[in-house]
């Protein structure tokens, strides 16, 4: 979306990010109120679909600003042997 936006309006990397962030609010904006509007009129497994898809966005979001999900430059590691062991993991 990003590389779309800064190719359409021609403008830097930065710039894109933001318009795609305040489309992304507004489209959520929608969804959310098309929701509220439409719930006394679907079905109860749309229901519980559209919702769930709400749930799985604010998931997603949250992770997205997050402190413990965020890396900073230069932090990404690949290890070929996990650092935290299962509780599941017997000797």
């Amino acid at each position: 979306m990003v590389n779309l936006i800064a190719f359409e309006r021609s403008v830097p990397v930065h710039a894109a990010t933001e318009a795609a962030c305040a489309l992304r609010d507004r489209i959520m904006c929608r969804l959310l109120a098309l929701l509220e509007q439409t719930l006394p009129m679907i079905s109860e497994a749309t229901r519980t679909y559209l919702i769930g898809v709400v749930h799985t966005v604010s998931c997603l979001e949250y992770h997205r600003v997050a402190g413990r999900y965020l890396m900073r430059e230069g932090e990404m590691r690949i290890t070929e042997a996990p650092t935290v062991r299962s509780a599941d993991h017997r000797h």
